[in-house]
């Protein structure tokens, strides 16, 4: 499964990760990017010019690893529930079409 914006990932064991204190943390993904464009800092052997945006509740911090650093922990809910709303006819849509 891909990794993607508002998925909760779990920081993997590294040299730098380690150093920083953010081994074993979970996180929750904020976005993406590519290093090359941006020039973000971030943590990790960046092969494919991609780089994943997490962030922490303890630190109260936000950093950038490539993702071969993350586990995927749970993956976000795709669709709405259903409720007895008249514009929730459709449970079916994404979740950023909420507004449909």
């Amino acid at each position: 499964m891909t990794i993607s914006f508002g998925d909760t990932v779990k920081i993997l064991n590294s040299d730098k990760t380690d150093e920083l204190g953010l081994s074993g943390k979970i996180g929750e993904v904020l976005g993406e990017t590519r290093p090359s464009s941006t020039g973000v800092s971030y943590i990790g052997d960046d092969r494919d010019d991609y780089v994943i945006n997490v962030a922490f509740e303890e630190p109260n911090a936000e950093y950038w690893f490539v993702p071969d650093l993350l586990e995927l922990i749970n993956k976000e809910a795709e669709t709405i529930e259903t409720t007895n709303h008249p514009r929730a006819m459709n449970s079916n849509k994404k979740w950023w079409q909420i507004w449909k």
